[in-house]
């Protein structure tokens, strides 16, 4: 049996070349999930959801860090002692994506013995924004290696460093990922600014989101608080069914999606979930309405 310091590696599901896939309890250390966790719990629960009209409205006067909110899966990379591996809040553990190589060699350069490293998960995409759903078509199972290189780890924030917690001031954090990952190019700093007040806010607001389609943007000052800022969206709609999430997201409604099909009598009925993108539901829902005056059920 294989063995390394933190992971049975005969316990892992070889999926291409050298990327495997497997579950938190092939972990020799059952305290690295528990921290995963609570720092994904204590993140959503301190961020505060606007649009852009709340921005000067519920944003006090403050120095701001603004990053891109990027589309992918949040995910923590796992460093110690040379070995690295990504764990998120679900218990899924990957090793051996391109980008875990370059940041093992940035770590091991720069001396640490062992980190937690917070970041989301994306895969580049040149023709359009990269979406969640790219990253579960890879992760799950890539074609090739090309699909591989393509996932992307974009890096905001330290959970610990050599067993030492990250620092409460957070431009010093941001110093330190800078530092580390800033020459990076398939693991790297998120993209960022410093912005003096709510009104630059906006401003980077229009620029990121309205005018190059990014989803959002993330705020944050040690001193005002943090929040997600996203365009807001006003939909009709009818609630026709929910399934529950098992893992740490349990008694929350999981997101299922269910195939429209627009009948002769203008009705739009839903069929059994499947991948159909929700930006074509909506369409489709739209051309029914506008040609039959659909009713839904």
């Amino acid at each position: 049996m294989i063995k390394s310091q933190l992971i049975d590696k005969a316990r892992m599901e070889l999926k291409l070349g050298n990327y495997s896939v497997g579950s938190a309890t092939i972990l020799d250390d059952p305290g690295i999930l528990p921290q995963v966790q609570d720092y994904r719990r204590r993140l959503s629960g301190q961020m505060i959801p606007l649009d852009r009209p709340s921005i000067r409205e519920r944003m006090p006067a403050a120095t701001y860090h603004v990053s891109r909110k990027v589309d992918g899966e949040f995910t923590v990379l796992v460093y110690r002692e040379g070995e690295v591996f990504t764990l998120n809040p679900g218990g899924t553990v990957r090793m051996g994506m391109p980008w875990q190589e370059e940041i093992r060699k940035q770590l091991l350069v720069a001396g640490h013995t062992q980190a937690l490293i917070v970041g989301e998960l994306y895969v580049e995409t040149a023709e359009r924004r990269s979406r969640v759903h790219d990253v579960i078509a890879v992760t799950r199972q890539p074609q090739s290696l090309a699909d591989l290189e393509r996932l992307r780890f974009a890096i905001f924030d330290i959970i610990s460093l050599d067993g030492e917690p990250s620092s409460e001031n957070f431009p010093e954090t941001w110093s330190t990922i800078q530092k580390l990952f800033g020459d990076g190019t398939l693991a790297h700093p998120v993209e960022a600014k410093f912005l003096k007040d709510p009104a630059e806010v906006e401003r980077q607001f229009d620029e990121w989101v309205e005018q190059q389609g990014a989803e959002g943007l993330v705020v944050r000052s040690d001193e005002a608080g943090m929040f997600k800022v996203k365009p807001r969206h006003t939909l009709d709609a009818v609630v026709i069914g929910f399934t529950e999430s098992t893992d740490e997201r349990q008694q929350r409604v999981r997101r299922s999606k269910l195939r429209p099909r627009c009948v002769p009598d203008g009705a739009t009925r839903f069929g059994d979930r499947n991948q159909l993108p929700r930006h074509h539901l909506a369409e489709h829902s739209r051309r029914c309405h506008q040609s039959h005056g659909a009713r839904f059920f």
